[in-house]
């Protein structure tokens, strides 16, 4: 389930991180037990966040809960709705929220193409970052693999944490069409490596990939979700 919540304003949102909108519905919260579990910090590493803070749009946030835990979600929207928050310097006032239906599926089989909106984290520990590092400069095939096989790993955990199920992606294919490697800081003081790509795969996949999902990393984009986006951003210009 998903909550999607708007403001009377725009903003900045490309100032705004996922962690800021995560920070600021914890302190909106009174129960402390609700603002421990939706700050996903009792996670285990290599372990699927249950709640997601994608990147924030101009005008609204949101806050994914693939565990369908509708009482945080209330609360949260009990806590938020009319109230006024600071985004990127800016103070707007929450005036609604809407829920979606919004569910992490089962993987199908669908010739899918995809670009990221925001950077798939391939690394864990200081171990897999220099060795992304060595590999690309190495050459692109052999971080390429990498690539599609950490993808692979995160997807196998996503569906044990939501579906209890072990399951094999050997049939998985993944083919990388464009790629740029970048280093993102995914908390104060540690860094990993990520990357923005587009790329095409035989199975239609979840929303996020990769880890840090919870902080709004990995979120990759269908091409009949970005034509809708580019249709929608195109009217709402010749509305002005």
């Amino acid at each position: 389930m998903k909550l999607k919540f708007f403001t009377d304003k725009s903003f900045d949102n490309k100032k705004v991180k996922p962690r800021d909108i995560r920070n600021i519905m914890m302190s909106a919260l009174k129960d402390e037990a609700t603002a421990s579990k939706i700050s996903n910090k009792k996670k285990k590493e290599h372990t699927q966040s249950t709640f997601v803070y994608p990147k924030p749009r101009p005008r609204s946030f949101e806050i994914v809960s693939y565990t369908n835990d509708l009482d945080a979600l209330a609360e949260l929207e009990l806590a938020l709705v009319g109230k006024t928050i600071n985004l990127a310097g800016k103070d707007v006032l929450i005036t609604d929220a809407k829920w979606e239906n919004e569910q992490y599926e089962s993987l199908k089989q669908e010739l899918s193409m995809y670009k990221t909106r925001t950077p798939i984290v391939i690394t864990s520990n200081p171990v897999e970052h220099k060795l992304v590092y060595n590999l690309s400069r190495k050459d692109d095939d052999s971080l390429e693999k990498y690539i599609i096989q950490k993808i692979k790993e995160m997807i196998q955990i996503q569906v044990k944490e939501f579906f209890n199920k072990e399951i094999s992606l050997d049939d998985l294919m993944i083919k990388i069409t464009e790629f740029n490697k970048v280093t993102v800081d995914v908390a104060k003081g540690r860094y990993e490596q990520a990357v923005y790509m587009s790329f095409m795969s035989n199975y239609r996949l979840p929303r996020f990939l990769g880890f840090k999902n919870g902080l709004g990393f990995g979120e990759i984009l269908d091409s009949a979700t970005r034509y809708k986006m580019a249709d929608k951003k195109l009217r709402n210009t010749k509305r002005k």
